[in-house]
């Protein structure tokens, strides 16, 4: 199988599950993906594999992570690049899944911390953590009758 083509179904599919989310975040389908592990858990097995064959490949003399230098020369293999796709795809899954089921009727509010998750994880976090409570708002609501 291709590097190319590898590539190219991870994110295809992660781009499914982002459009869900965005662009419908209170639907049904949208917290049954957000419910689903093997949507991020996937990810985890597809990243254990790649990183078999980086290693199975050789990483580059020097490489490690002990300085930016040795980091950079890790990132020479093509299969640790691919690797490196598939940690980011699937932590930020797992994040905007959590944000989802966190706030299950956020609604379109969390259009745009999904959007950032998606794009820039950590920026998307710490949106929706500055802003948590009123993101949940409905969901306290509903619970309390």
């Amino acid at each position: 199988m291709s590097l190319e083509l590898i590539f190219g179904a991870m994110t295809a599919l992660s781009v499914v599950v982002w459009l869900v989310w965005i662009l419908a975040p209170g639907s049904d389908w949208s917290v049954r993906l957000a419910r689903e592990p093997i949507v991020w858990f996937g990810y985890g097995l597809i990243y254990a594999a790649l990183l078999l064959a980086a290693g199975l490949e050789g990483l580059p003399t020097g490489s490690g992570f002990h300085s930016v230098d040795a980091v950079m020369r890790v990132f020479d293999s093509e299969w640790a690049i691919l690797a490196g796709w598939a940690h980011y795809l699937a932590f930020d899954l797992f994040v905007g899944g959590w944000m989802v089921r966190d706030a299950p009727n956020g609604r379109y509010r969390l259009a745009i911390p999904l959007l950032l998750t998606m794009l820039v994880g950590p920026i998307g976090l710490a949106l929706y953590l500055l802003r948590r409570s009123w993101f949940q708002r409905d969901t306290v609501a509903h619970l309390r009758g």
